[in-house]
């Protein structure tokens, strides 16, 4: 749900044909983008919310949190939410596609995270107790990179479309924005 709640958040207009009418509103670029991306925020505060609400839930009812939820696997969730948060209007409206922004962001850091992994492991994806945290930290920091990069590029991105008009008889894909 949050992979389609970010890649709606642009995909939708792209979708619809609507796009080309909320480039050419008279208000600034900055002001439509916040007023996309802040919502997109704000549900995945909630999804965050949800699932502390489950985590403690559980932990109420059986006297322990669920079991496949470790420490380690909560930071991967939200790293994970993160980068699909930040990049998501950049790889939707790169691919055009609501699809393209799902499966986009994904790729992305899983390519991102081997490449981070192979590189510290020594060429070996078979990590060593003592390299653990050398590498937790280095995909840490290529997270907060990939974080600012794309949330940046996103921004590049919307802010520097223009409309442009198709001629009668083209493909209504010519006419999309560039």
């Amino acid at each position: 749900g949050g992979l389609a709640m970010a890649a709606m958040s642009f995909g939708v207009e792209i979708q619809h044909r609507t796009l080309g009418l909320l480039l050419v509103q008279p208000m600034e670029r900055s002001r439509i983008w916040w007023s996309k991306m802040l919502p997109l925020a704000g549900g995945y505060f909630s999804l965050g919310l949800a699932f502390m609400a489950g985590q403690f839930l559980s932990s109420f009812a059986w006297g322990r949190p669920y079991g496949s939820w470790d420490d380690g696997g909560v930071i991967v969730f939200v790293v994970l939410l993160a980068g699909v948060l930040c990049s998501s209007a950049y790889w939707t409206l790169q691919s055009r596609s609501i699809i393209g922004g799902m499966v986009l962001p994904l790729a992305a850091q899983s390519l991102l995270a081997f490449a981070i992994t192979n590189f510290a492991s020594g060429r070996t994806m078979e990590v060593p107790e003592e390299l653990e945290h050398k590498i937790n930290l280095a995909l840490g920091i290529g997270a907060i990179i990939y974080c600012v990069l794309f949330a940046y590029l996103g921004w590049w991105k919307f802010s520097r479309l223009e409309w442009c008009e198709g001629i009668v008889g083209e493909s209504s894909s010519t006419a999309l924005p560039i």
